[in-house]
């Protein structure tokens, strides 16, 4: 779930996206739209009971580390851990963005000072203002919003991992 710049992202690819523009181009064309708008939030968190408030241009709220597009944004995140990841990304200017987003990829951002993870069973957020929410690369509901893990509530067949003997 993201909330702030990845709904926006979100949002201008649905605006730009027809039967002739599709794929990697259209991404780039929202992102790009999406950090000439950016914005900042001022968001209340609660992670497992405790209040954290911020200045945020993007809340992620996930349980495996990678995002759309193969961003390895919370690179210590494990699927198994009946956890959920949060990376609150403080206000960023565009620029500092642009150059953050180039780590991002490689999952080397994790001590860049504007970033923040966080690990929970239940987190809630609440913005001054109703934001919409995107859920696994569609636009689906708004702030505020409650997620909590209910261990072993779905069964998950991957295939076998090739590297082991």
């Amino acid at each position: 779930m993201g909330v702030g710049f990845p709904a926006d992202v979100v949002r201008n690819v649905e605006k730009i996206r027809n039967g002739f523009t599709r794929g990697k181009p259209v991404y780039l064309i929202g992102l790009l739209r999406s950090i000439s708008n950016l914005s900042s939030y001022d968001v209340k968190l609660e992670i497992d009971g405790e209040l954290k408030t911020s200045r945020a241009s993007a809340i992620f709220v996930a349980s495996c580390r990678y995002t759309g597009g193969g961003i390895d944004l919370i690179p210590h995140a494990d699927f198994q851990d009946g956890l959920l990841d949060v990376a609150v990304i403080k206000e960023v200017g565009r620029l500092e963005l642009v150059m953050a987003l180039r780590k991002v990829y490689s999952g080397n951002h994790v001590d860049h000072p504007k970033i923040e993870f966080f690990r929970a069973r239940s987190v809630s957020l609440e913005t001054r203002n109703e934001l919409p929410e995107m859920l696994d690369g569609d636009l689906k509901g708004s702030t505020p919003s409650k997620l909590t893990v209910v261990p072993e509530a779905r069964t998950l067949m991957v295939p076998p991992d090739k590297t082991s003997p």
